[in-house]
């Protein structure tokens, strides 16, 4: 550790720095976003400022903007119509594997230096910090970082939080084309992020890429793409089984999976919003087929919500929680009560996002609905699978 600088007349305040290292989570990663030490962003710097409108950028300016640091891509006056993250003209500034080595030091003002490593099959470790490297392996397929030399504050001797923010798209081979690379927002398709769970030979379970029903994932895949501003995630895992991902995943976005004829793992989104299809014959049922009466159920307006919570990372906050609310003012007004409800979304980390998730959510949670059960015939459930609409016939 070092020490510097004075203090009031009372006597010498020192500052103190460190060396430290720390694993980020399984690699490789594609991008490094951001480094946040004690809940603040301390890279990427914007040496230009925040963005202002009527102002001359060149390519090259680097600002801050709507929580995110932006570079200049080409020359131009700024207006709201080309604000970053809407015009052309900005490139939200991270740092690229494919654009340095491995490892790379990164520069934090005011803080040090951090040497990160990618998490390649084949990083080996750098002389930057030879007390390091002499008795610690290269962790292939481990992103990590060393902070040299870095400050941990004012008559402060213990390490800081710190925080590395990455990002890579999924490594997986059954979806293609534009749902399996990240979108402009820097999101993943969330189907292309369970593929490489399912698939991944190292951290994940290791199937084969043919054990999925590639024709369903790759067509699940691009309705989501072509809705990617209430679809598109950041996904992370913690520990959690494969089953609980897949579990997990399926409210964002209304989805289900399921074991086909053939064992083969199908995907798909239940309809919402839209007129029904047409119901072939095969999945029709009618009163003929029930073996047992029908018992329906109901809890009426007791079971329902009037204000919904949606809790997210925001990454305008240097990804600390977030709250959006949204409310039902027609189940208030019928049930005169407040009736919350949270939802735990942490792959969200978009404030409007979040709102349009809670406001969806609200209408769902706000009305009563109906429950029950049906016991039929086998042979007129054949063709039915978990998933697939059917209708029913009854007096």
């Amino acid at each position: 550790m070092s020490a510097g600088g004075k203090g009031g007349g009372a006597g010498t305040a020192k500052d103190y720095h460190g060396t430290i290292a720390g694993l980020i989570c399984a690699g490789p990663v594609d991008e490094l976003v951001a480094i946040i030490a004690d809940g603040k962003t301390v890279w990427p710097d914007a040496p230009d400022g925040d963005w202002k409108t009527a102002t001359a950028y060149t390519a090259g300016d680097r600002v801050r903007h709507a929580g995110r640091v932006w570079t200049c891509i080409t020359g131009h006056t700024s207006s709201g119509g080309n604000a970053p993250g809407a015009g052309a003209q900005w490139s939200e500034y991270t740092l690229k594997r494919s654009a340095v080595s491995n490892p790379v030091a990164v520069s934090v003002v005011g803080f040090g230096t951090a040497i990160f490593y990618w998490g390649t099959a084949t990083q080996t470790l750098s002389g930057d910090v030879p007390a390091f490297a002499a008795v610690h392996p290269p962790y292939r397929r481990q992103c990590f970082a060393i902070l040299k030399d870095w400050l941990f504050g004012r008559e402060r001797t213990s390490a800081p939080n710190v925080e590395f923010v990455v990002r890579r798209a999924p490594a997986q081979s059954v979806i293609t084309g534009a749902p399996a690379l990240l979108d402009s927002d820097g999101q993943a398709n969330p189907l292309a992020a369970v593929a490489e769970i399912l698939t991944d030979p190292i951290f994940g379970a290791g199937q084969p890429s043919g054990y999925l029903a590639s024709q369903s994932w790759q067509s699940a895949a691009d309705a989501l793409t072509a809705e990617a501003a209430t679809t598109h995630l950041s996904p992370s895992l913690r520990g959690e089984s494969l089953r609980a991902m897949v579990e997990a995943v399926g409210p964002y976005f209304d989805g289900w999976a399921r074991w086909n004829a053939d064992g083969l793992i199908e995907v798909g989104r239940f309809p919402r919003h839209q007129a029904p299809p047409e119901i072939p014959a095969s999945h029709t049922i009618t009163v003929h087929d029930l073996i047992e009466e029908m018992a329906f159920e109901s809890p009426g307006w007791a079971g329902t919500s009037s204000d919904v919570t949606v809790k997210y990372r925001n990454r305008l906050r240097a990804f600390k929680d977030g709250a959006a609310v949204a409310s039902n003012g027609t189940n208030r007004a019928v049930t005169g009560e407040y009736r919350p409800e949270t939802l735990d979304r942490p792959w969200i980390t978009r404030a409007e996002q979040a709102a349009q998730h809670a406001a969806e959510f609200a209408k769902i949670l706000g009305e009563p609905f109906v429950s029950g059960s049906i016991v039929v015939r086998r042979e007129r459930t054949d063709a039915i699978q978990p998933g697939d609409l059917f209708r029913l016939n009854h007096e």
